[in-house]
């Protein structure tokens, strides 16, 4: 009768992982936005080598 407790729990146990493991798939971040396309930043000169940016960001943001 202990052994039935013993692989009760451990199957409890690989549930638990299991399910926590899927949490955490679906809590990643969202997908990156390019900074082109980003509305904070606003494009102020371009050329082939360097990309300036005007960055105007929210207080409490």
């Amino acid at each position: 009768m202990g052994g039935t407790h013993v692989k009760l729990l451990n199957c409890a146990a690989l549930l638990g992982l299991f399910i926590l493991s899927f949490g955490t798939v679906s809590a990643q971040s969202p997908a990156p936005v390019l900074v082109q396309d980003e509305p904070r930043h606003r494009p102020v000169f371009r050329n082939a080598q360097v990309m300036v940016l005007s960055i105007q960001i929210p207080a409490g943001d």
